[in-house]
């Protein structure tokens, strides 16, 4: 997002994002970063253009339809921003200008939009949830476009999300601010600043005891010392982990080249009893613990992965 304070809105712009968004990802081998120079297609049974349910334009087509596709993102027009935006986002996927990765960027387009239109300071609203849950009428009302000029269904349709997202996280947003309020008032009277890490919390939900200390200006120890305070305070309930073999899995993307250990995080949907059992044991084994791993339920931000920080000799929490 920062570079839309240098560049606006553009082929450039999309270009340097394709790049990051295809390296070390699907479809990284096809042209990262580059419009296509040949002809691609969408759902071929046998991969041919001929039998595709959808086969954008070709290359010079392309070029054209893209510096189009420009010109009408930056013309000044009486058009509502959000039925811009919805024209401007089904323009950009009919042209389908890269090999690969078009919905991904078609879909971050829109919150690019929304923050260069003013309409939002930071992009906080995902339609890529409401196209998921509605995949099958999203790519229908895209043909029905254009096929048969259904603009009006397209707009509605699109509308529909922007509105039923936006009301989700403004509700999840006033949960969250809720939840904080509850946290500092379980350490009102309390003269620590444990309060001041609740806050960090809410900032970043991943967070360690050394992004703590350097926060707040005070030494590791102490730090440690507020992340215990919110456990006894009952902020973001914790439970130790169990520590898990070291594993390699490169399909869910591991890194763990020079950890000691891998940590296996706990099940989301864990009962509250279960915790409190897992506390207990915690507190009665601690003195067993090599490098205790803690974690709260995910609905509670209140996750926490601890390990033993070999620089320090001291754990290192982290939250998330």
């Amino acid at each position: 997002m920062e570079r839309l304070d240098a560049l606006p809105v553009s082929r450039r712009l999309l270009c340097e994002v394709h790049a990051v968004l295809l390296s070390d990802v699907r479809g990284r081998e096809r042209l990262p970063g580059e419009v296509r120079r040949s002809q691609n297609w969408i759902g071929s049974p046998d991969n041919r253009p001929e039998t595709a349910v959808f086969v954008p334009p070709d290359v010079d087509d392309m070029e054209r339809a893209f510096d189009d596709f420009e010109r009408f993102v930056h013309e000044e027009t009486s058009i509502p921003p959000l039925v811009k935006i919805a024209l401007v986002h089904y323009q950009f996927e009919m042209i389908h200008p890269f090999l690969d990765g078009n919905g991904r960027l078609g879909r971050l387009l829109i919150g690019f939009l929304l923050v260069e239109q003013q309409l939002l300071p930071q992009p906080l609203l995902y339609l890529s949830a409401y196209f998921e849950q509605y995949r099958s009428e999203y790519y229908d009302r895209l043909q029905a476009v254009r096929e048969r000029g259904e603009l009006r269904e397209w707009l509605v349709f699109f509308l529909t999300g922007v509105a039923d997202l936006a009301n989700d996280a403004v509700g999840r947003a006033e949960r969250l601010v809720d939840l904080r309020e509850n946290y500092r008032q379980r350490l009102s009277g309390d003269r620590s600043r444990a309060v001041e890490v609740v806050d960090l919390v809410f900032q970043n939900p991943v967070l360690t005891t050394t992004r703590i200390a350097e926060t707040l200006d005070t030494t590791l120890q102490s730090a440690l010392n507020h992340v215990r305070r919110l456990e006894s305070a009952s902020v973001a309930p914790l439970r130790q982990l169990e520590r898990a073999e070291q594993e390699r899995t490169a399909r869910l993307g591991r890194v763990d080249r020079g950890i000691p250990a891998a940590w296996r995080l706990p099940r989301p949907d864990a009962t509250l009893s279960a915790r409190a059992a897992f506390l207990s044991e915690l507190r009665r084994d601690r003195s067993r613990a090599t490098g205790p791993t803690f974690a709260g339920p995910a609905d509670r931000a209140a996750r926490t992965v601890a390990r033993a920080d070999p620089e320090h000799g001291s754990d290192q929490r982290i939250y998330a």
